[in-house]
């Protein structure tokens, strides 16, 4: 799950792995796998970046998630 920001300024969380798109057209819009479109204030490497961060922690093994590495 990553924290994102709508363009009015509502935080929600999204699950990393519904993101199908990511548009960067001056605004930033995530598409989601159902087609759902978001515009958010992150701009596109920050989702990039949280979305790997995100996929690192689900792949961790259980016993090394509390690493202060992340």
């Amino acid at each position: 799950m990553i924290t994102l920001t709508t363009i009015q300024g509502e935080e929600f969380v999204l699950n990393a792995e519904h993101i199908f798109q990511i548009i960067d057209a001056g605004d930033t819009i995530v598409v989601c796998n159902n087609g759902k479109r978001i515009r958010v204030r992150e701009n596109f490497d920050s989702i990039i970046d949280k979305s790997i961060n995100f996929h690192k922690r689900r792949l961790m093994p259980i016993t090394n998630r509390n690493s202060k590495n992340l």
